[in-house]
């Protein structure tokens, strides 16, 4: 009778152990403690199934302590990625953080540098004004010369075109004597 009981014992020891394993694999807490006896859940059961496989005996609770010691591990394993993954997010957070309260030590300085930004800003603008006036004044001189220039070529062509018509009537008379 103790022969057929051969690994029934190690197939509750796994499924108990698994159970209580998946259990605690779930509260983020307690992974530690899911990946060893989900480990635990595993090795009994392990060791349930080689003696029902040698005895030719039921498989079922060794069966299902192996799944649930190997569900638990594999949950408490992503659960400790998630924790490390959300630890670097964490990290950068605070650094963030870390970093925008040095910007407010350091923000009497930038409020300084863009008042003097602003100053050397407005200083630019009004050197702008005047450089925009000068070239109003260049633009009208230069209007004026151009007017100048063509009253001075229009005068030019008038004479010009008198000069040929006298020359024109010249030769006609020289050609009609």
């Amino acid at each position: 009778e103790r022969t057929q009981n051969n690994g029934q014992g190690f197939a509750i020891t796994g499924l108990v152990t698994g159970i209580v394993a998946l259990l605690l694999a779930f509260i983020p807490c307690f992974v530690v403690a899911g990946i060893l006896l989900g480990g635990a859940a595993i090795v009994f059961a392990a060791v349930s199934l080689s003696r029902a496989n040698e005895n030719n005996q039921p498989k079922g609770m060794s069966i299902a302590g192996l799944s649930l010691g190997s569900l638990a591990v594999l949950i408490s394993i992503v659960w400790i990625v998630s924790f490390i993954g959300a630890k670097g997010k964490f990290q950068d957070h605070f650094e963030n953080i870390f970093n925008w309260v040095e910007h407010i030590d350091n923000l009497d300085d930038d409020i300084d540098e863009e008042f003097n930004n602003i100053e050397s800003l407005d200083e630019l603008e009004r050197a702008l004004d005047e450089l925009e006036g000068v070239i109003d004044e260049v633009n009208v001189e230069v209007n004026d010369v151009v007017k100048d220039v063509h009253i001075d070529v229009k005068d030019v062509l008038d004479d010009a075109r008198e000069e040929i018509n006298e020359a024109k009537e010249h030769l006609e008379k020289d050609s009609i004597e």
